[in-house]
């Protein structure tokens, strides 16, 4: 565990240490940002003169070449080519230009050293010139001397009137070595360099006149071989005129690069190189000094600090430890001591004083517990306690007077135990006898609610057996009934036939009759016709018999028939009484099958009944059977509670309480245990 020495060193060395820190990183950082801010400002500053002093020495070339192209001469037709050539080697002279030459508005250039012709129509300067602006090309070439030039193109005006017609081009021929000239004369003060590039990134110009005639380019090199990416990115956002300054890594040294455009030219830049080490060195010097003093500062504090620290720390750390003591319960080591006359001395000695005082009060304290565990609640505390001790005190003279209170009324209830339990076992014992006569009682009604259920079981089933043959018996008479319907039916029907044969023999009677009369008047005839109507006499006379036996079976016929009908209209009559007999028969049955129902539906209803009784019966035998169970659960626990009471009591009698022993006012109570 960290000591309150060792919080109080760091807590305050890591102010310091941050305050320190913040002060010396925000000065550093406030140094090298003016020192940065100031430098870029000046490269800012050189690139811009230089720019300008480019921008002035390529003005000083055109207003040459503007000069030269208002020279009447050199488009008239009455001068010779020598004579232009004189004039143009005069000038050439004058301003020290490498060459100067013409060119018609055909595009068509003679050179004034060779007198050689070559068609310029296709190039830039021509195509700026000939529409009357002064221009300055890119590098060129002599393929001749190898030599790199610059063409600074105007227009040839007629008559040398500027503005009139343009009759041609001048072009003047400027050596390299002057742009890269100008580039030397920038100078940042040890090894900065100042160098021009073109719109591609060509140096143009530089102190080493070999980078400008090798065409060095920093982005094409980038993009083919991959060296230098930073300064290639760098110079490409520069010719973008994204960005004016900025910061690369050469050979693990850091450089700054500021540019500036070159006013005047087809996209000319100037760059000035500086290492940041030759300017910021001094910077670098006041940062690590500023770090030494802030180091020398931190070692000085935590030395002071440590003193004060020891000072502090070592009195609340004996307090600490002393008070540790006290919470693990011990209340005799001495509080240690301290020379010092400050707040920490009155801690100790007030850890002293609260310390003596807790002894005191926890010796009273033990000494009542002592007597209250021994049994006597008699005794008063006389102690004063101070402070808020002084609820202490109360709270235990309010456990002492509770607990006499209590023991008292344990000692009463004890008493009332005894008694309520005795009274318990005896109706206990007097409930399991009533409970075990109406367990008998209920057994034997059970027993003849049984039978009696049996018996109306037995009835109810007799009824449906009753039922089912009244059943059969009205389903019985019902067919004789319908059979009775059936042959009355048929009794009328043979009847009505009767009738009917009785027409036809009527029918048949007259004309037996007729036919009688009919051989009877032949015969007469036959008679009257003598020998020839024998034969038909003979005829007649056998129609005659036939007719009279015809006539005869038919009254035979009538008088069976008459009898018949007779008969049938007797046994009709007897069939009407039958089938009376059988309607009241079936009328009847059906009461019966009725009476029946009725009789089976009430057996069912009370064999119903009769179960229910019984469920209730059983039931009731439960409850009883609990009841005896719950009874003699009584009794035993009474004879428990019995005996808990008789040793309560006997604990009772060994405390003491206030004003007088606790047996002065316990009885002794006996209470004989029932046996169930």
């Amino acid at each position: 565990m960290n000591s309150i020495k060792k919080k109080m060193f760091a807590s305050v060395i890591f102010v310091i240490l941050v305050a320190v820190i913040t002060i010396g990183g925000v000065s550093s950082y406030l140094c090298y940002k003016a020192t940065f801010d100031s430098l870029e400002k000046t490269m800012q500053e050189v690139a811009k003169k230089s720019s300008e002093v480019v921008s002035k020495e390529m003005d000083k070339y055109k207003t040459i070449a503007k000069e030269v192209g208002l020279i009447t001469q050199l488009n008239s037709p009455d001068i010779t080519l020598q004579e232009k050539n004189e004039i143009i080697k005069q000038r050439v002279n004058m301003h020290g230009l490498r060459n100067i030459n013409t060119a018609n508005k055909d595009g068509i250039a003679v050179s004034t050293n060779t007198g050689m012709t070559e068609v310029i129509k296709h190039t830039d300067y021509f195509n700026a010139s000939i529409n009357g602006n002064v221009f300055i090309s890119d590098a060129l070439f002599d393929g001749t001397t190898f030599e790199m030039y610059y063409i600074v193109s105007a227009p040839l005006w007629r008559n040398g009137i500027y503005g009139s017609t343009v009759e041609g081009v001048v072009m003047l021929e400027i050596g390299a070595k002057v742009i890269s000239d100008i580039a030397a004369e920038v100078v940042v003060g040890e090894n900065g360099v100042g160098s021009i590039i073109d719109s591609k990134g060509y140096i143009i110009g530089h102190p080493d006149y070999k980078k400008a005639l090798n065409r060095e380019n920093t982005i094409l090199k980038y993009e083919a071989e991959g060296s230098e990416g930073e300064l290639a990115m760098l110079e490409q956002r520069m010719l973008d005129r994204s960005v004016n300054f900025g910061a690369y890594r050469n050979d693990g040294d850091k450089h700054l690069l500021s540019y500036a455009p070159i006013d005047g030219t087809n996209g000319w830049g100037m760059l000035v190189d500086v290492p940041q080490n030759e300017y910021m060195d001094r910077t670098y010097f006041s940062i690590m000094a500023t770090a030494v003093l802030a180091l020398l500062s931190v070692i000085l504090s935590a030395f002071v600090i440590f003193r004060v620290s020891t000072k502090i720390a070592d009195p609340i750390i004996a307090c600490a430890n002393r008070l540790k003591l006290l919470s693990e319960g011990d209340l005799h080591t001495e509080v240690p001591k301290t020379k010092s006359k400050d707040e920490t001395a009155i801690l100790l000695n007030s850890l002293e004083l609260t310390i003596n005082e807790w002894n005191d009060v926890m010796n009273d304290i033990s000494d009542h517990i002592s007597s209250i565990i021994n049994g006597d609640f008699s005794r008063e505390i006389h102690k004063e306690y101070i402070g808020d001790f002084e609820p202490m005190k109360k709270g235990i003279t309010f456990i002492i007077d509770e607990l006499n209170r209590i023991f008292r009324t344990i000692g009463q209830s004890s008493e009332q135990v005894a008694s309520g339990a005795q009274q318990v076992a005896s109706g206990a014992q007097a409930l399991t006898e009533g409970a075990t006569e109406q367990a008998s009682s209920i057994e034997e009604l059970a027993a003849t609610i049984n039978e009696m259920s049996q018996q109306i079981i037995s009835n109810a089933q007799n009824a449906q057996e009753g039922k089912k043959v009244a059943e059969n018996t009205a389903a019985d008479v019902q067919d004789g009934t319908s059979h009775m319907n059936n042959m009355i039916a048929s009794m009328n029907d043979i009847n009505a036939a009767s009738i009917e044969i009785s027409k036809i023999i009527k029918a048949i009677e007259d004309i037996a009759f007729q036919t009688n009369i009919l051989a009877l008047n032949a015969a007469v005839e036959a008679a009257r016709a003598g020998t020839a109507g024998k034969g038909f006499a003979v005829v007649a006379d056998e129609v005659r018999n036939l007719a009279s036996k015809s006539a005869e079976a038919a009254q035979n016929t009538t008088q069976l028939i008459e009898n018949s009908m007779r008969t049938i209209k007797t046994g009709s009559s007897i069939a009407d009484v039958a089938l009376k007999s059988f309607n009241s028969i079936v009328e009847k049955t059906g009461m019966t099958v009725s009476i029946v129902e009725e009789i089976a539906e009430a057996s069912q209803q009370q064999a119903l009944a009769a179960s229910q009784i019984t469920a209730g019966i059983d039931q009731i035998s439960s409850v009883i059977q609990m009841n005896s169970a719950t009874s003699e659960e009584s009794a035993a626990a009474s004879q428990e509670l019995s005996g808990q009471a008789e040793f309560l009591s006997n604990l009772l009698k060994a405390v003491k309480l206030k004003g007088r022993h606790l047996e002065e006012h316990q009885e002794e109570v006996e209470v004989e245990p029932e046996l169930i």
